[in-house]
């Protein structure tokens, strides 16, 4: 099977911040261990979601060919933890299930099957995602920090196309490692605002860096938010995040 699957989302999202740790040292590489738990939830908008599966088929548009929603729930979740005031280790949960409906208005071939213009169909993008990453912390201080690093993730790929009378059903699912690369950084205030900047990504046109050891397939990823936030009380941060996530591939799988 041939696949070619493209996808861009911006998602913008209220969380908030705790750590275990008292407050804030004034040198803090001096710090032994502090843990972080953060939750990002608000709303996310496609941009761009463009999919082809099989040699002969369809490049399938999520948002013109399939009504996607203007927006969806948004959900992220993480826990860090930073030893020594250097060395942090993030594992990271992002859940990205789209589902909408359309009544298509071309013939779609989705893995050799035709589905017929005019046409309800039901579809599901699922595209969960589970990362573990390391990063240390050039500068740590009360004022500035940051941070450099890579990762590894491990992405659950789910795709549905269903007619309405469940009479032509197709599914794809598929797993698969992805290496990355992190910087980090942010910016304390005196009044107790800051700002931040985080960015993950990966290219990769070598078959083992991209996870797939038998076929060539490009494909890459980036994951990058811009924050700002507040500390409500020590041990306790609320922000506003506005995060892009985008990634894509193209060649032959089996």
């Amino acid at each position: 099977m041939n696949t070619m699957m493209k996808t861009a989302t911006t998602a913008c999202a209220l969380g908030a911040l705790a750590w275990s740790a008292p407050a804030v040292a004034q040198d803090r590489i001096h710090e032994d261990f502090e843990l972080t738990l953060v939750s990002e939830f608000g709303l996310l908008s496609t941009v761009s979601n463009k999919l082809q599966q099989g040699t002969d088929g369809t490049y399938f548009d999520y948002v013109e060919d399939g009504d996607d929603e203007l927006f969806n729930p948004f959900l992220r979740l993480s826990v860090e933890a930073l030893f020594a005031g250097r060395h942090n280790v993030t594992f990271l949960y992002q859940p990205l299930q789209l589902t909408g409906r359309a009544r298509l208005q071309r013939d779609v071939v989705i893995d050799d099957a035709t589905f017929a213009d005019g046409t309800p169909i039901e579809w599901r993008y699922g595209f969960d995602f589970y990362r573990l990453s390391y990063e240390y912390n050039l500068f740590n201080t009360e004022k500035f920090l940051l941070g450099l690093g890579g990762g590894f993730q491990m992405r659950v790929a789910e795709l549905d196309f269903i007619t309405r009378d469940m009479t032509l059903v197709r599914n794809s699912r598929n797993l698969g490692p992805v290496p990355l690369l992190k910087a980090r950084a942010r910016y304390n205030f005196d009044n107790g605002w800051w700002l931040g900047a985080e960015v993950d990504g990966f290219y990769a046109a070598i078959r083992i860096l991209n996870g797939d050891l038998e076929n060539e397939v490009i494909g890459g990823i980036i994951d990058a938010s811009l924050s700002a936030g507040k500390e409500l009380r020590p041990g306790l941060d609320a922000f506003l995040a506005l995060r892009y996530v985008g990634g894509g591939a193209e060649g032959t799988s089996g």
